[in-house]
């Protein structure tokens, strides 16, 4: 059956996606060998190694200024897994990280904002 363009109206139906298989790619394989090591080397990335134990540390209201909490374990675990499909998605994971510091610690930006420099122009030298 043609339309008014003289065009079948199957062919202007859009295709479906497939959805996103994870894989690891050359971008994500840089990123767990070299990037992510490198980051962990740096003397000021303890805080964010392990993900924020907020009982332990007594932040009694982390989990509702962050909703979505990342730390470089996860990241590290979210690669082995390949649950990545792409380098983009991992780099946001980092910067995430990144904004959910700024965000819980925006009172001692001070303190935690040169922390947070050498670290985040690490990943975004993955970006250049």
């Amino acid at each position: 059956m043609l339309n008014h363009y003289g065009y079948r109206k199957e062919s202007l139906s859009p295709r479906r996606k497939e959805p996103a298989v994870p894989r690891s790619t050359n971008q994500l394989q840089y990123i767990s060998k070299t990037l992510l090591p490198a980051v962990r080397k740096y003397e000021v990335a303890w805080p964010f190694l392990q993900p924020v134990d907020p009982v332990a540390m007594g932040l009694t209201d982390y989990l509702q200024v962050i909703s979505q909490p990342m730390d470089l374990s996860t990241i590290a675990s979210r690669l082995k897994e390949r649950f990545y499909t792409d380098a983009q998605q991992c780099l946001l994971d980092f910067e995430r990280m990144f904004a959910n510091c700024y965000l819980y610690n925006r009172d001692e930006e001070v303190r935690f904002a040169p922390m947070l420099l050498p670290l985040s122009s690490s990943t975004a030298s993955v970006y250049t």
